[in-house]
């Protein structure tokens, strides 16, 4: 059975902007981002997009639950909020079709 974690962007854009991707891949295995985690990745400037497009062990859901999001939303901000609360994810994509 192939790990997955639910990730933030922060791990992502720490081993991006050192080129260690492939790193992180061998340390968690499979990622699960949200929607939300997807665009602040290809939002934020010292990310490495390419990088992060090729990563097919990166994959995207979308979050099926927006009140739960929405009652994180006062102290979290909306990417954090949507990690949170992984049984509300489901994966939709892989990051190579994240534009």
């Amino acid at each position: 059975m192939k790990k997955l974690i639910i990730s933030d962007a922060t791990p992502i854009i720490a081993f991006s902007r050192i080129g260690k991707l492939e790193l992180l891949h061998q340390i968690v295995g499979e990622i699960l981002i949200p929607e939300e985690v997807s665009r602040e990745l290809f939002e934020y400037k010292k990310t490495d997009v390419k990088s992060i497009k090729h990563c097919k062990w990166i994959h995207v859901g979308a979050v099926k639950s927006r009140s739960d999001v929405e009652l994180l939303m006062p102290t979290l901000d909306r990417g954090e909020s949507e990690v949170i609360n992984p049984a509300t994810i489901q994966e939709t994509r892989s990051s190579k079709s994240t534009t």
